[in-house]
């Protein structure tokens, strides 16, 4: 600032021009002519721009863990320590201070308005509000009542209610008898109840094993022709690949790895090792997550 107010002294008071101060300071002109007639609020400060560093690959797995973090309540947090070795199961292998520096400054500013508590009325008027009561309905076949989570085995339950519709669709025509009805019926609860269909491998005997080969089947079937899952193509046993799948998942999966980005991409990278394609790991790691074996 001393600089500053010595050029304009010499050019109010002393009347020299931008051309003096300049030969009398040896500043450039165009400083001279910035700080005679433009809005300073300092001296000039070298600003260095922000450089890459080891932490920056793991920026969004870290604002992701501390965004779910700011929903929760304080005792149940994790602290830096905590998110400092997920990473470093990862990848990571910078120092401590840098993540502690990036969980500090996300906290000051982006994090001020990560864990905002919402107003709920508790009065209303007629009309503004509605209730809503929720439930789970099943189907009632034979005195038998099904009722299955539809997202842990996604493609065998879009198999059975594509058997179910078509059931429904010939007895509506009168394509078959009611006691062929029944026993169609009968048997689709069967198969729901067990979990697989009649023609399903016998080697699959857990519900994960029989999603990822319900799943991996709907995939390769509507998959092109050039499509390939592992190292054998489209024309690999599908049950094997399903069961090759099983086993890596359940030896490179992490303790607690459901929630925590960067142990879910561990999962992930087991899948991959076995799918080799990242579209088939992301449409089949929602079934691996709703599967408790995993």
């Amino acid at each position: 600032m001393d600089m500053i107010g010595r050029i304009r002294r010499l050019h109010s008071r002393k009347n020299n021009s931008e051309r003096e101060i300049s030969r009398i300071t040896g500043l450039s002109r165009n400083t001279v002519a910035k700080w005679l007639h433009g809005e300073v609020d300092g001296p000039p400060k070298y600003r260095r721009g922000e450089q890459p560093n080891k932490l920056t690959v793991f920026h969004e797995a870290l604002k992701l863990s501390l965004k779910a973090d700011a929903r929760r309540p304080k005792h149940e947090r994790r602290t830096a320590k905590a998110l400092y070795a997920e990473i470093k199961l990862a990848g990571y292998d910078g120092g401590y201070t840098r993540v502690t520096d990036f969980i500090r400054a996300w906290r000051q500013g982006e994090g001020q308005g990560a864990a905002v508590n919402a107003f709920i009325p508790l009065a209303f008027e007629l009309g503004d509000a509605y209730q809503f009561d929720w439930s789970e309905e099943g189907l009632v076949v034979g005195g038998s009542r099904i009722l299955k989570e539809q997202l842990t085995d996604p493609a065998y339950f879009a198999q059975m209610s594509a058997l179910l519709d078509e059931i429904i669709r010939l007895r509506r025509e009168r394509a078959i008898e009611y006691e062929a009805y029944l026993a169609r019926m009968a048997q689709l609860a069967q198969q729901v109840v067990a979990g697989k269909a009649a023609d399903t491998p016998a080697q699959l005997r857990t519900a994960g094993q029989l999603a990822l080969y319900n799943n991996l089947r709907a995939r390769l079937r509507a998959a092109e022709p050039a499509a390939s899952y592992g190292p054998n193509g489209p024309a690999a046993d599908t049950a094997e690949l399903a069961l090759r799948l099983d086993a890596a998942i359940k030896q490179q999966r992490p303790d607690g790895w459901r929630g925590v980005v960067a142990r879910e991409l561990m999962v992930k990278n087991a899948m991959f090792g076995v799918l080799g394609d990242v579209d088939a790991v992301n449409a089949l790691f929602p079934v691996v997550f709703a599967q408790a074996e995993y």
